[in-house]
């Protein structure tokens, strides 16, 4: 699946502003894109990179479709809110 479930959402966590909430999920093994497009020994060949921008795209066309979307802060605006696991 492209979107991944959320288990929780914290409210309060130290360090964090009191108005952030944090969504837990579970484990991406592989972190998030941005960590892996840094990594040096790490290669995501074309059709990899091309695999998960149909991913990101498949999954904000569905948050999109929905009825009354409240997307606001719960879509990553940058590649660190995006996570990969071991199937990319």
């Amino acid at each position: 699946p492209s979107v991944v479930p959320v288990t929780g959402i914290v409210w309060s966590l130290p360090g964090v502003p009191s108005s952030t909430a944090v969504l837990v999920t579970e484990c991406e093994e592989l972190g998030t894109l941005s960590s892996v497009m840094d990594n040096q020994t790490m290669e995501l060949d074309f059709v990899k990179q091309l695999d998960i921008a149909k991913d990101l795209a498949s999954a904000l066309a569905y948050l999109h479709a929905q009825e009354d979307p409240q997307l606001g802060p719960a879509l990553p605006n940058k590649l660190s809110g995006v996570l990969l696991n071991k199937h990319c």
